[in-house]
């Protein structure tokens, strides 16, 4: 976490970083008592995104859930139907012969 007072465009300025678990936010700001807020908001926000993704990585991931995102992200990039449509058939084809891949460890 840092304050700098700087020069951006012609004009002084302060500008604020802040690092917490690899995320990084920064800043810039008219006043020091306006950048020093800032980082406590900033920190603040980046606390949180750090909660909430290991929030996210404490979900156990299932084969079943990543084709679903795979045909997902497919489709929102536009590919043609056979493409989507491959992946979705290759989806049930594991999960037929895989079922407990397709499972949850606390679903078992």
């Amino acid at each position: 976490m840092a304050i700098y007072h700087r020069k951006v465009n012609g004009r002084k300025v302060w500008w604020v970083r802040v690092n917490h678990k690899g995320l990084n936010a920064s800043r810039v700001c008219a006043t020091k008592e306006d950048a020093k807020l800032a980082e406590s908001d900033l920190l603040q926000g980046l606390k949180r995104r750090a909660g909430e993704a290991e929030q996210h990585g404490r979900v156990p991931a299932t084969v079943k859930a990543l084709f679903e995102v795979y045909v997902a992200d497919l489709e929102a990039r536009g590919k043609g139907p056979d493409t989507v449509g491959r992946a979705a058939q290759t989806a049930l084809s594991v999960e037929r012969a895989l079922p407990e891949l397709s499972q949850s460890q606390s679903a078992k």
